[in-house]
């Protein structure tokens, strides 16, 4: 978001108000998830523990690491445009970051993945809220292009950034 900002160019300024709005869904889930996952993990629920929450936080990672073709990707596609005007090894070192933030997590979750015995049990309605709301921070921008147009369209607007 602060490197799309820096450019002060509108596909620069565009993607990092997409990439905001995305990071703020993803955030929610992220910590809601985490959130229900604690209290599965201390045993406040009587109920065995199934693998939702766990996909929904897998879910929510791959979309908040810009795995293409998630909805991350198409605002980071924006920012890193922006960044590749500017200077090619700040858009090489965001991508280099991103890859390593993607294997970071990744192991994390490894981590907190443990066997689920079946038959699993039905979905509590957070469970299904959550996976819902993965779903949706993994989907919602597939397609950014008419987002990034509206977001390109009001940053237009503003004189002081650069017409590309």
């Amino acid at each position: 978001v602060l490197v799309g900002m820096a450019t002060y160019t509108r596909i620069g300024v565009a993607g990092a108000a997409l990439h905001m709005a995305h990071r703020a869904l993803t955030a929610f889930v992220l910590a809601a998830a985490a959130h229900e996952l604690e209290q599965e993990n201390r045993g406040l629920e009587e109920q065995p523990p199934t693998p939702y929450l766990w996909l929904a936080l897998l879910l929510a990672v791959l979309a908040m690491t810009g795995v293409p073709p998630l909805a991350g990707f198409g605002s980071r596609w924006a920012v890193l445009q922006a960044a590749s005007l500017v200077d090619w090894r700040l858009a090489a070192g965001l991508m280099t970051t991103s890859a390593v933030a993607l294997l970071a997590a990744l192991t994390a979750l490894g981590r907190l993945r443990r066997t689920y015995p079946a038959p699993w049990r039905r979905p509590t309605s957070v469970e299904v809220y959550l996976l819902g709301a993965a779903t949706c921070t993994a989907l919602w921008a597939v397609v950014p292009g008419p987002m990034l147009g509206a977001l390109h369209d009001a940053v237009s607007e503003l004189t002081f950034l650069k017409p590309f």
